[in-house]
C-alpha cells in the first residue's frame, strides 16, 4: 500500500513537472528507491531471520565481553569510524596524531571513505569507511545487497584499498574500520586483503558480495581458502538488540537478509545505557556502544551516577544519564548527513526532459 501510494505520488509529480516544461523527476532513481529500499531493505529489516547463525568456520562468537585491551583497541578505531562522518575532513576532524591524506567519494553510489596516516611515521594507516547517511544512495546500497546483488560501494571499498597501496607504497600496516554500512565495507576490504578490520554494529556482507570477493581472490591467483584466513582478522563489536546487527536479538552472526558478520564477534550489553530511546533507533548510534566499551576498557561504570570530571577547562559535577551524548550524536549525524541528502534531492529533480 505504501509503495503503491509513493509510486502514484511520484508519477503525478513527474507529470506535473513535465507539463510545466521544467526539470522532471529522475524516474530511474525513483525506481531504485522502490526496488531496493521499499521492496528489499525494509522487508528484511521488519522480518529478521530468527534462525541462529554461527557464521561457520570464518567466525567466532564470544559469549562474554572483550577484555580490557581489546576494548581499548576497539575505542581507538571507533574514533576513525566516527570522524569519517564529519565534513569536511580537513577541518580538524581527524584523530589526534593522525592526518587525513586522501578522501574517496562517489556521489553516484554514495560511497565515501578517508585514508589516515600516522603523523609519526610512514608505515601505519587507517582506511575508514563512512556508514549510511540521510540520503537515499546508501539505503539503495543496503537494499541492493538484501536483493542479492553486489552493490557498487562494496567494489569501491576494495578499489579504494588497492589505490591506497598504489599511492602510498611505504604504508605496510593498514587497518580498516567503519560503523553500520561502513563496517560492512571494512569487512569486504579485510576479507579481500587480509589486513585487519574493526567493525561496529556492522551490516556484514551478503552471499553475493562474498562470492564476488572469492572470485577476485581466485583471479589474483591466491588460494581458495584465503578468504577464511583473512576473515579471522576482523573484529566486530555490536550492541545487544540494536536493529542492524541484532534485530533478531539472538547475538549470532547474521544481520539482515542473508548477510553475515565474519571474524570475532562480541555483543556488548546495553544495560548501562540510559539515554533517549526512540523506537530503539538510538541503539544504533555509536554513543551507547562507545560508552560500554569505555567502561570495559577502564573497568568502571559511571552510567546513571554522579561524579566529578573535566569538561573542557572546567571541573564539573556531572550526573550522566546519556541524554546529552545521544542528542549531540543526533545533531552531528544530521548536520553531516545533510550534504548527501541535498545531493540526492538535486539528482532527483535535475533530470532534463
Amino acid at each position: 500500500m505504501l509503495r503503491s501510494t509513493i509510486s502514484k505520488v511520484a508519477l503525478s509529480a513527474s507529470l506535473l513537472l513535465s507539463s510545466a516544461n521544467i526539470h522532471a523527476l529522475d524516474l530511474e532513481l525513483l525506481t531504485e528507491i522502490d526496488d531496493f529500499i521499499f521492496s528489499s531493505y525494509l522487508p528484511d529489516a521488519m522480518h529478521p531471520n530468527y534462525d541462529y547463525s554461527d557464521g561457520a568456520s570464518s567466525t567466532t562468537i564470544h559469549s562474554g565481553h572483550p577484555d580490557s585491551a581489546t576494548a581499548q583497541d576497539a575505542l581507538f578505531y571507533l574514533e576513525f569510524a566516527e570522524k569519517v562522518h564529519n565534513w569536511p575532513i580537513h577541518n580538524g576532524n581527524t584523530p589526534d596524531g593522525w592526518k587525513a591524506l586522501h578522501n574517496f567519494s562517489d556521489t553516484e553510489s554514495g560511497f565515501d571513505a578517508t585514508f589516515y596516516l600516522k603523523k609519526s611515521g610512514i608505515t601505519e594507516g587507517v582506511l575508514a569507511f563512512r556508514g549510511s547517511e540521510l540520503g537515499v544512495k546508501d539505503w539503495i546500497t543496503n537494499g541492493e545487497m538484501a536483493a542479492g546483488l553486489v552493490p557498487d560501494q562494496y567494489m569501491q571499498a576494495i578499489n579504494a584499498y588497492k589505490e591506497v597501496r598504489q599511492l602510498y607504497p611505504t604504508v605496510t600496516d593498514i587497518t580498516f574500520t567503519g560503523h553500520s554500512l561502513g563496517g560492512g565495507l571494512a569487512t569486504a576490504a579485510a576479507i579481500y586483503s587480509g589486513y585487519p578490520a574493526y567493525a561496529y554494529d556492522a551490516s556484514g556482507i551478503g552471499k553475493s558480495v562474498l562470492q564476488w570477493i572469492k572470485k577476485q581472490i581466485k583471479e589474483d591467483g591466491r588460494k581458495a581458502k584465503t578468504w577464511k584466513d583473512n576473515a579471522r582478522n576482523i573484529k566486530n563489536f555490536n550492541l545487544e538488540n540494536e536493529f542492524v546487527s541484532d534485530k533478531d536479538s539472538q547475538q549470532d552472526a547474521d544481520t539482515l537478509g542473508d548477510s553475515r558478520q565474519h571474524g570475532d564477534i562480541w555483543y556488548i550489553s546495553d544495560d548501562g545505557f540510559v539515554g533517549i530511546l526512540v523506537m530503539d533507533f538510538t541503539r544504533h548510534f555509536t554513543t551507547p556502544l562507545k560508552e560500554e566499551l569505555v567502561d570495559i576498557a577502564n573497568g568502571t561504570n559511571k552510567n546513571g551516577e554522579c561524579y566529578w570530571d573535566w569538561v573542557g577547562p572546567l571541573y564539573l559535577y556531572i550526573c550522566d544519564n546519556d541524554d546529552l551524548e545521544t542528542l549531540a550524536w543526533t545533531i552531528n549525524f544530521t548536520i553531516n548527513g545533510l550534504q548527501e541528502a541535498f545531493d540526492d534531492l538535486n539528482d532527483l529533480f535535475d533530470h532534463e526532459n
